[in-house]
């Protein structure tokens, strides 16, 4: 009885290397060129949804139509941040556009799909710098022109706020410029 437990264990373990050893050959391959995501999720757009990318010293806050609000804690640099398409004599604004939402633990990208175009939009925050990334990458067929649109804001977060403060535009640093009323 040992022995045809000891035959039946040996049979056992080797059926498993057998599998084992057949399975990643089961599996499709990734083709060159692409890296495959294992931790990727993917749906159509639900422009109401809450939609972050954010890290310990910043963060984007905003929805899934892609009209966000930036900071850098704890202030809060500009809000109704969203993007227009101009092309082909027209201007399309990027929310009426939001087809798919791909998240992974990274970043969190929105797909817009116009007739002639599509504008894959990936929100990424370091996890321990104080700032963030906003990467646009584009498929066209006609000459296509992006525009980011926002409202500066340089507010700090509740309970506290910075009192008579206003920003300006300084051309020759191409920067806002924040300052005091005296």
């Amino acid at each position: 009885m040992d022995t045809e437990l000891l035959s039946a264990r040996r049979i056992y373990r080797l059926l498993c290397l057998l599998l084992a050893s057949l399975l990643p050959s089961a599996l499709p391959a990734t083709p060159p060129g692409e890296r495959a995501h294992s931790l990727e999720l993917s749906r159509p757009v639900r422009p109401w949804e809450f939609l972050c990318a954010v890290g310990t010293r910043a963060g984007l806050l905003g929805n899934e139509a892609g009209r966000m609000e930036a900071w850098v804690y704890p202030l809060k640099l500009l809000r109704d941040f969203r993007l227009q398409f101009h092309t082909e004599g027209r201007v399309l604004p990027a929310e009426t556009l939001a087809r798919t939402l791909i998240t992974r633990p990274e970043s969190s990208t929105i797909v817009y799909a116009g007739d002639t175009f599509s504008v894959r939009e990936t929100f990424f925050v370091p996890v321990n710098e104080p700032g963030a990334v906003i990467l646009l990458e584009v498929e066209t067929e006609f000459p296509l022109e992006i525009e980011a649109r926002f409202r500066r804001d340089f507010q700090l977060e509740w309970p506290a706020a910075l009192g008579g403060t206003y920003s300006s535009w300084d051309k020759d640093q191409r920067a806002f410029v924040p300052d005091e009323l005296l």
